[in-house]
């Protein structure tokens, strides 16, 4: 029988087993990148209660990057900015506003 192919390449067998390595130490570093679990949207109004919880809580006007971190604490994890800065402006209007502007940037 005739060797063709790959296994007739010397260099190919030296090679072979280091590829294998590092394609086995990118899949492990892949691996530890990769979330547990996939990352579930919050139910809707639930930066709106946590964000009236954390002015409830403060007990006096806070500035909006710490009603920001004190919202962040409430729901226990990471939310965007732009989600506390728009429940806080557009609940500030009408009759039924649940918070109150104190100054440019300041809300109880």
């Amino acid at each position: 029988m005739e060797l063709s192919g790959a296994l007739l390449n010397p260099r190919l067998q030296v090679e072979l087993p280091r590829l294998s390595r590092l394609r086995e130490r990118l899949a492990q570093r892949e691996a530890a990148r990769r979330p547990t679990r996939p990352a579930l949207r919050r139910r809707q109004g639930s930066v709106l209660d946590a964000v009236t919880t954390a002015l409830e809580r403060a007990g006096r006007p806070l500035r909006v990057r710490d009603v920001h971190a004190a919202t962040e604490e409430v729901l226990g994890g990471p939310i965007p900015f732009s989600s506390v800065n728009e429940a806080l402006s557009t609940h500030v209007k009408g009759d039924g506003a649940l918070f109150r502007r104190v100054r440019y940037g300041v809300y109880e």
